[in-house]
């Protein structure tokens, strides 16, 4: 075991020489500056700023959040992941087939191709004028049947004829008086 000064760099008790060290400052929790008493679930903007690329919930030392905070940073990610609100990871597809959309460094997909416009008929005459559409080619219309109404059924028939009285009832009213 030696007992002098280390080899390589200066002594410790010597003053560095050059630039000086570079201190970080110190992070401070976005929570407690907002005097947030409660960390809210539905608010994704705010989680999603907690949260990696592969969506996993960032340190405290990455983000300087304090201890108390960030279990309920913790607490509330997992609920707004299990009410799918919030990916559980990169690949995790939210209902309604769409992804969740974060920067990934990656370019969108390209959009699908779009559909080839219809080739004229062959025995279309070469030029530059779109074909004429031919009667042949057009959905015939169809006419579709409509009920007749029997005269009971429509009220306009009911006030221009009134009922005659049948035989029958003047012979219920004898019975009753």
């Amino acid at each position: 075991m030696t007992t002098g000064p280390r080899r390589g760099g200066p002594s410790r008790g010597a003053p560095r020489r050059g630039r000086p060290r570079y201190y970080a400052r110190r992070k401070v929790c976005g929570f407690c500056v907002n005097h947030a008493t409660y960390i809210d679930y539905k608010d994704t903007a705010t989680l999603k700023r907690y949260l990696s690329d592969q969506f996993k919930i960032e340190s405290r030392r990455k983000t300087g959040t304090c201890s108390k905070h960030q279990r309920g940073l913790a607490h509330a990610v997992k609920r707004a992941r299990h009410l799918a609100m919030l990916p559980y990871s990169r690949g995790h597809r939210l209902p309604g087939g769409s992804r969740f959309e974060q920067s990934s460094g990656r370019p969108p997909p390209p959009p699908p191709p779009a559909a080839a416009p219809a080739s004229p008929p062959a025995d279309a005459p070469a030029g530059d004028a779109p074909p004429a559409e031919s009667p042949a080619t057009e959905a015939p219309a169809v006419e579709t049947p409509v009920p007749e109404a029997s005269p009971a059924d429509t009220p306009a028939d009911e006030a221009a004829a009134p009922e005659a009285p049948s035989a029958e009832a003047p012979a219920a009213e004898a019975k009753e008086g």
